[in-house]
């Protein structure tokens, strides 16, 4: 089966996918009374959430029945530019004037990321999610690609891909050293609906290899994604579509 891809104009990129995410919390809510869903970090996203935010689209929700993640955090203080949180508490959260969601954020306020991750699993776990295959299933799942191929914060090669059984763990970018916490592809693609949103030229090759089928997982984390293949739309707007057209 070939993955959905919805290539859009970059002026009407955010809202187009501001309207699946609507669409996506709403049947949640219908269906189990709340949406859980993880955020992505990222300038892409950032200009999706601030098209939540604003009329119509942001009284189009119920936001008090949304539960809200986060795919992955920084290891910084929320307060820093580099947060994934910051971003949306700026361009989402924050901005939310009469019904608010509940918010789990990772806390980067304890003394190790390796804690972090396994408060935030405990914190998940206590959601009471329900599960396909023993594996907690969320809502939605927001995903950006990075020009190397990886999702969330899973990096090539970094063996995260294999794990099974866990739902959160501390790492490390491969070429900075920087720390995060990421939630694993186990759990990433149990979701019942998966947006991966990628916009740029320079991830175009990268795009063109993840969906062509050229490279393992371990080579291009994106390409977990074939885990829940027919559960997953890619959102691309027309330069990152570019290498898709040869």
């Amino acid at each position: 089966m070939n993955p959905r891809v919805e290539e859009i104009e970059a002026k009407l990129f955010a809202g187009v996918v501001a309207d699946e995410i609507i669409a996506s919390l709403n049947d949640a809510i219908a269906d189990k009374g709340r949406a859980v869903a993880a955020l992505s970090g990222g300038r892409t996203p950032g200009t999706i959430y601030r098209a939540l935010s604003c009329p119509p689209r942001v009284s189009e929700v119920d936001w008090s029945k949304v539960v809200l993640l986060w795919g992955d955090e920084r290891w910084v203080p929320k307060s820093d530019g580099q947060s994934n949180f910051k971003l949306a508490h700026e361009t989402l959260l924050g901005l939310l004037s009469e019904a608010k969601p509940t918010v789990h954020a990772v806390d980067t306020s304890l003394k190790t990321p390796a804690l972090a991750a396994a408060e935030y699993a405990k914190q998940i776990k206590a959601l009471g999610l329900p599960e396909r295959a023993a594996v907690p299933v969320m809502d939605l799942v927001l995903l950006g690609m990075g020009e190397d191929g990886h999702t969330a914060s899973v990096f090539p090669h970094s063996g995260l891909c294999a794990v099974k059984g866990e739902l959160c763990r501390a790492v490390k970018h491969p070429s900075d050293g920087s720390e995060r916490v990421t939630m694993l592809p186990e759990f990433l693609f149990a979701a019942n609906r998966v947006l991966f949103i990628v916009s740029g030229s320079n991830k175009s090759d990268t795009l063109r290899r993840v969906l062509r089928d050229e490279g393992a997982e371990e080579d291009l984390p994106a390409r977990c994604f074939k885990r829940a293949n027919e559960r997953v739309t890619w959102f691309v707007d027309s330069a990152a579509a570019q290498g898709l057209q040869a």
